[in-house]
């Protein structure tokens, strides 16, 4: 049996809560929800692409900000759940956003993606 939760209310009453724990598990699956997951997804990659570092020099100058892609998708196992994710598949992609040691003393990493879902969560 489901956990029942009790939140008191604003004006004195109290409310009850029965998650329906294979209704959620439903939602979450239900490919209905790829466009909006695709749309803020693709919100992400316009702030990040604005933000991308784009190296002074070099033969690869701007490769990062290039590199940004949206997948959606259905992922059956373990859990079912539609997804959509936001990806930098350039070589210096991990590096850009966690640093290096050699980068680290030329300040912090630039964490492109963290800033741009910590942006795009107070839009």
């Amino acid at each position: 049996m489901a956990k029942i939760y009790t939140y008191p209310t604003t004006s004195g009453g109290i409310v009850t809560l029965r998650p329906n724990y294979a209704g959620i598990g439903d939602m979450l699956s239900d490919r209905a929800l790829l466009p909006a997951l695709a749309g803020v997804a693709e919100k992400m990659r316009g702030l990040a692409e604005a933000a991308a570092p784009v190296a002074r020099t070099g033969t690869h100058r701007g490769r990062y900000k290039a590199s940004f892609q949206v997948v959606t998708g259905y992922r059956a196992a373990p859990h079912r759940r539609v997804f959509a994710r936001l990806q930098n598949d350039a070589p210096e992609a991990l590096a850009v956003e966690y640093g290096t040691a050699r980068t680290r003393r030329n300040g912090p990493p630039h964490r492109t993606l963290r800033n741009a879902a910590h942006q795009v969560r107070g839009l």
